[in-house]
């Protein structure tokens, strides 16, 4: 028989998920505290995922590979070969910079009369076998 420790008795031990928290790109504060307002889990996901494929490659400092090339694909000539190289593009860039996704689907549907692309992600996270989505309506501004 096992013994048990006089501290295992009166220690309470729980599994707890891990659970993911990243700042608001803005730093906004919680007015509560005055402290900066946290994102949290799925919203922490989302938000860096928002941040990888808006962000083109070069454009962050010392840390030129960062990001993906959405921008330079958007308005080319729209083909199946477009709409695969942005979907290799984001999977990359997702694989390569956020590690909390443990598997992602990418849907892009283009839509000639309005000059826009419209992304679909589907993804689980390493600790939620749930599938969560998020999708962006990307237009050109010039």
């Amino acid at each position: 028989m096992a013994s048990v420790s006089y501290a295992d008795k009166f220690t309470a031990t729980q599994l707890r998920s891990e659970r993911y928290s990243d700042f608001y790109l803005n730093f906004n504060r919680n007015y509560g505290s005055g402290d900066l307002a946290r994102l949290t889990d799925e919203d922490a996901i989302i938000s860096s995922l928002k941040n990888i494929i808006f962000t083109r490659k070069g454009e962050r400092p010392f840390f030129p590979e960062f990001g993906c090339n959405v921008q330079g694909l958007l308005f080319e000539n729209f083909s199946q070969f477009t709409s695969d190289t942005l979907q290799t593009e984001i999977r990359t860039a997702v694989e390569n910079f956020e590690p909390r996704i443990k598997t992602i689907n990418i849907t892009v549907n283009e839509s000639q009369d309005a000059h826009s692309v419209e992304l679909f992600i589907f993804f689980t996270t390493i600790n939620n076998p749930e599938t969560l989505s998020i999708s962006f309506l990307l237009t050109k501004l010039r």
